[in-house]
């Protein structure tokens, strides 16, 4: 008991810091959020990180107090084991929000330490037989009662939604980074305690640990782990060869693709495969750990020639000549596979030459994934795809200088990142996802600011401008070349006109307040009809019928009651004198001549908008002679005329195209529309449809 409590305090002393950690660097995104769009939830959040700072003792309180509650009456079953009916009891909506939100951070880090966990509870089956414990005993130090306790630390009655869901964040990605070191240490102690494992063969993947590291050896030496073969696999080939996922559709189909395509290979008993450590050796030599400082030009030849041309050098330089070995089936296949979506991408993006060279870098660690990860194709948002579909986006159509140089930047250092330091650990690709988003997000966010300012003004001015159009049209449409009253062909022009573009702008052509003033319009000029035939009476009446709808029209663009009931007697007055002079007035259009006239001529022409092409959100990239490629977005297509704006990566306004000069530029290669919005995606359904043909 008294090993089991000294275990406890190490473990919540070794984690609780990271409460304070979390809270600072969710406070930290609060800040910049907020200075970068100042908003009222986000000024919510940061009053909420204050208060949860004056009370900082008392959270940690309930976090210690949920670890605690983890070990109390250690081994017994949980309460589900033992028909406890509180296990069963309904969820208030409290706790299952608290469920819903915390159960994909435990997932993750289950999955992450899977190993580690097994070993662990292996060694804890020991200690509660020791205890005199009865089956399989929960896990006290796993991931759910960690994530538990910072949820009931932080209780949705005590959080912001938005402060809640960004200290889980960041404590989930503390966690990732100190559980590792913890676990190591938890199974070290156990271990030097005399606590053995059931079975080592189970958990033989944690020798796979970096020979060297002060983690690894915690994990090597045990009792029960027995070293791995050689050529053993390990990761999701060994989940894979339990029948734990399954069968690998669009890796297999790949694999079968390049094996179709490769040559046979004549039989030479002189020469053995590569064993898959000498393999991964030699891919470790070629990626190496250090970024150049100089890259050399990029080789525009295919990928598959490149990587077995590197791969041959690099396996005479540890002294195993192409004569002595070459690459087995299964490391021809990695190669053949990671070069086909290598070769995808670069014919796909336009890429800068640092850029190229740092995609060269990137197949080694790709070629190593398609060896060990049979799922890699096939696993729903993979961590490892998802970063380079994300890399590369950041790179296409980046010229690596301006306004885009930072995500550029951003996108070099997590290529590197993963080129210096995977060896076979997904958490390295989870990290520079994370850094990735992290970095782009604030950049992304300006960016999306500025697109929707620059695609509402466009918008809002061509509106206007249709309204304007509509409004002139109609009042030429109802006077014609009719004589009329000064006094009624001003108020046609000026309020009315003005009352009409409001009409159409907020509630549409064809409402019934656009329809109102088209009557008002029909009813003035029957009454100055009447007049100029002295028929006051028709006429009087005819005032008193539109009065009403006089005072709406001209209050409705501004006017005060003096100035309605002064343009009310002067219209009356007017309409008084049958011999009043009458002129067919001249107008002023509302509507300027500053459109563009291939999108009037486009917007004439019926069926012209709908223009197929790419649609709104769609990336497309500009290539111009001579220079370099820029990455554009379709921002808006404008619903009258068909006009499509185009902004930068910034969210900046790079041009306005007719439907026709759209189709044109696309028809050219001046523009290419990109297939979609994940670049790796779209490279590996063009590989898969390429071997369907």
């Amino acid at each position: 008991m008294q090993q089991l409590d000294a275990l406890r305090q190490e473990f919540r002393a070794r984690l609780q810091p990271l409460l304070a950690e979390a809270q600072l660097a969710a406070e930290k995104d609060l800040l910049q959020m907020f200075a970068e769009a100042p908003d009222v939830a986000v000024g919510d959040a940061l009053a909420n990180v204050a208060m949860l700072r004056r009370d900082a003792l008392r959270h940690e309180r309930r976090w210690q107090a949920r670890i605690d509650a983890a070990f109390a009456g250690w081994p017994a079953r949980a309460p589900a084991a033992t028909g406890d009916p509180a296990a069963f009891a309904l969820l208030s909506e409290g706790e299952l929000s608290t469920q819903l939100i915390g159960q994909p951070a435990i997932e993750a880090l289950q999955r992450r330490f899977s190993d580690a966990l097994s070993i662990v509870e292996s060694r804890l089956v020991s200690l509660a037989a020791r205890m005199g414990g009865d089956g399989l005993p929960a896990n006290p130090f796993a991931p759910p009662v960690v994530v538990d306790a910072f949820l009931v630390a932080f209780p949705p009655i005590d959080c912001e939604p938005l402060l809640r869901q960004s200290l889980l964040r960041h404590y989930e990605r503390l966690c990732g980074a100190h559980l590792g070191p913890t676990y190591a240490w938890l199974n070290g102690a156990l271990a030097a305690g005399g606590f053995a494992m059931l079975g080592g063969s189970v958990h033989a993947a944690m020798v796979s640990q970096p020979v060297g590291s002060a983690e690894g050896a915690s994990w090597r030496g045990r009792d029960g782990l027995a070293p791995r073969g050689p050529d053993e696999g390990r990761g999701a080939a060994t989940a894979a060869s339990r029948g734990d996922t399954p069968a690998p559709r669009r890796g297999n189909l790949l694999r079968a693709y390049v094996r179709a395509r490769r040559p046979e290979r004549a039989v030479d008993d002189s020469r053995r495969a590569f064993g898959d450590r000498e393999f991964l050796a030699v891919l470790s030599l070629l990626q190496g750990s250090e970024t150049p400082t100089r890259w050399p030009p990029a080789d525009p030849g295919p990928f598959a020639v490149q990587l077995r041309r590197a791969l041959l050098a690099g396996a005479s330089s540890l002294g195993m000549g192409a004569d002595a070995a070459l690459p087995s089936m299964a490391q021809d296949d990695a190669i053949d596979v990671t070069a086909l979506l290598f070769d995808a991408l670069r014919a796909s993006a336009c890429l800068t030459p640092a850029a190229e060279a740092r995609l060269v870098r990137l197949a080694w660690p790709w070629t190593r994934l398609v060896l060990e990860d049979p799922q890699l194709f096939d696993a729903v948002a993979h961590p490892a795809m998802r970063a380079l579909a994300t890399i590369v986006t950041l790179w296409d159509g980046n010229p690596g200088s301006g306004d885009d140089a930072p995500l550029h930047a951003l996108a070099d250092a997590a290529a590197d990142g993963i080129a210096n330091a995977y060896q076979g650990e997904l958490a390295v690709f989870e990290r520079a996802l994370a850094d990735l988003e992290a970095g782009s997000a604030p950049l992304l966010r300006r960016a999306a600011i500025s697109e929707r300012r620059a695609w509402q003004a466009l918008d809002g001015s061509e509106r206007l401008e249709a309204a304007r159009r509509s409004a002139d049209a109609t009042l030429a449409e109802r006077v014609g070349e009719r004589a009329v009253l000064p006094i009624v062909g001003e108020f046609l022009a000026g309020p009315w006109r003005g009352a009409l573009v409001q009409a159409w702008l907020r509630e549409g052509a064809g409402s019934a307040r656009h329809q109102a003033l088209l009557d008002l319009a029909d009813g003035v000029l029957r009454l100055d009809a009447d007049a100029a035939q002295a028929r006051g009476a028709a006429v009087a009446d005819g005032l008193l019928s539109i009065e009403a709808p006089l005072r709406a029209c001209l209050a409705a663009v501004g006017e005060d009651a003096g100035a309605i009931d002064m343009q009310l007697a002067s219209i009356a007055a007017g309409l008084a004198l049958p011999d009043a002079p009458r002129a067919m007035p001249g107008f002023t259009a509302l509507a300027t001549d500053a459109a563009d006239p291939e999108a009037d001529a486009d917007a004439a022409e019926p069926g012209s908008v709908a223009v197929p092409g790419p649609e709104v959100g769609d990336v497309l990239v500009a290539r111009d002679h001579g220079a370099m490629a820029r990455h554009l977005r379709l921002a808006w297509r404008s619903p009258l005329t068909g006009r499509c704006l185009l902004v930068t990566r910034q969210g900046g306004r790079h041009a306005v195209l007719s439907p026709r000069r759209m189709a044109a530029a696309l028809a050219s290669g001046e523009l290419l529309a990109r297939a979609g919005p994940d670049p790796v995606e779209a490279a590996v359904c063009h590989v898969l449809d390429e071997a369907a043909r």
